[in-house]
């Protein structure tokens, strides 16, 4: 049977011990645990564009849902009309009834619109800026960080750690704050409207918080497993290609044991 590394001796095989770090160069990957710290939301905070971009946002979006409840409480008014007016009269007033609620309808979907430039520009704004900080940090970093940390490592964090902040961030982010402020609004508006449905909110939001807290607490550890478990493959391939040719004139054992290799780090 062979061995996943190459034994020193042939007839003393080695055993490969993940625990002992005698002889070792590249420092393991770290991993958080726990709740993301207020430190890395402060530095999206401020890669953003501060307190000027999210008031921006919150204005934005608070307009949009205000003209879109308007729309509706508007609609909702008028209708109700029909039952105290005339034909006439309310043949009369339709011009004026529908005028308004088409400016509303319009200026709620053109700040749909906005909204959505908005964060997409955000977005780019701080994917711009942490690029930028991620490659001075890089290009400035002792040789020591090049020798203790894998290639794969570094091209995980300029791969797919910046097309998160490029795309699944600002897209979800977006669709948080909207589902919020939908929620906010249209709760409000049932309340305003439905009195007593206000006694009814105060357990669900305590089962809807308990919820959430139980899917996102595996959730947010699978993602950063998912992080530092692709790190070793990529350096893996990223060695292997340039190797190829001198694990190839070694001959078809030290083939196989890099196929082992790779495996274990796809599993």
């Amino acid at each position: 049977e062979e061995n996943m590394f190459t034994p020193f001796d042939e007839n003393q095989p080695q055993t490969y011990n993940e625990d002992d770090t005698r002889g070792k160069l590249v420092v393991a990957e770290e991993r958080e645990s726990g709740r993301v710290s207020q430190e890395v939301f402060l530095a999206y905070f401020n890669a953003v564009g501060g307190w000027t971009t999210v008031l921006a946002v919150l204005t934005i979006q608070s307009l949009w849902q205000g003209l879109q409840v308007s729309s509706d409480l508007w609609l909702s008014a008028w209708t109700s009309t029909g039952a105290t007016l005339t034909t006439e009269e309310f043949q009369a007033q339709a011009k004026f009834q529908i005028s308004v609620y088409s400016a509303l309808a319009i200026g709620s979907s053109v700040m749909v619109v906005v909204r959505v430039l908005t964060v997409s520009f955000a977005g780019i704004r701080a994917s711009k800026k942490m690029f930028d900080d991620m490659t001075k940090a890089l290009l400035g970093a002792p040789m020591k960080f090049f020798d203790t940390n894998p290639v794969g490592r570094i091209l995980n964090r300029f791969s797919g750690d910046i097309n998160a902040v490029d795309g699944r961030l600002p897209n979800q982010f977006g669709f948080f704050l909207s589902t919020i402020f939908v929620l906010i609004f249209s709760l409000g508006t049932t309340i305003f409207v439905i009195k007593s449905l206000g006694l009814i909110l105060v357990p669900l939001l305590w089962i809807y918080y308990n919820v959430a807290s139980i899917y996102v607490q595996p959730a947010r550890e699978m993602e950063r497993l998912n992080k530092t478990t692709r790190s070793p493959l990529i350096t893996h391939i990223s060695e292997s290609i340039d190797g190829a040719v001198v694990v190839r004139s070694f001959g078809a054992k030290q083939t196989r044991r890099f196929e082992r290799l790779q495996q274990t780090k796809v599993n």
